[in-house]
């Protein structure tokens, strides 16, 4: 009986977490508060009347919150120049402490990119042919491989990126 109380109020929390949060399932806290039979010690009954009361206690957290406060302790082992791109956030384990402090396990995948400011790699490829264009490319950090594409089809010798850097688009693929 209290394993299906317990499982109606996890049902219960997760119902009444506010949009936008979610509650840690692994450290839901719950306690009898109150426990009433209808007969006394000692009666001999064919049938007991339960009434069990349970209060439950549970950590609800923003996801954006704790990507942030994630952020800020990676930060620190984050290389210079490098970004943590494609990132996975899963919470292995979790408890609250009797003082209310939540205790996490948290582990985090990504994969770490250089730091690439595509304005100024767009502003030093406006106008340039294709051969010097990739040239260029080449030299960046991590760099492998580089497709330009120009449209429409001009000939050779106008066949050139364009002169503005909002007509140039740049998409980073990460190989896996």
């Amino acid at each position: 009986l209290t394993n299906q109380l317990e499982e109606k109020v996890k049902e219960e929390l997760k119902k009444s977490t506010p949009e936008g949060r979610k509650i840690l399932e692994t450290a839901i806290l719950t306690s009898i508060t109150d426990r009433n039979f209808d007969k006394a010690v000692g009666t001999e009954a064919d049938k007991l009347k339960l009434d069990l009361e349970m209060k439950a206690k549970t950590l609800a957290y923003s996801s954006s919150d704790l990507d942030n406060l994630l952020e800020e302790v990676l930060s620190d082992y984050i290389p210079s120049g490098f970004v943590l791109k494609g990132k996975e956030v899963e919470i292995k384990e979790g408890e609250i402490n009797p003082e209310g402090v939540a205790i996490l396990k948290v582990y985090i995948k990504g994969i770490l990119i250089p730091e690439i400011d595509l304005e100024s790699v767009k502003k030093n490829l406006v106008g340039k042919y294709p051969s010097v264009a990739k040239r260029y490319l080449e030299s960046l950090p991590s760099y492998t491989k580089a497709e330009i594409i120009i449209s429409p089809k001009l000939p050779l010798r106008l066949r050139t990126l364009p002169r503005l850097s909002k007509n140039i688009s740049i998409k980073i693929e990460v190989k896996q």
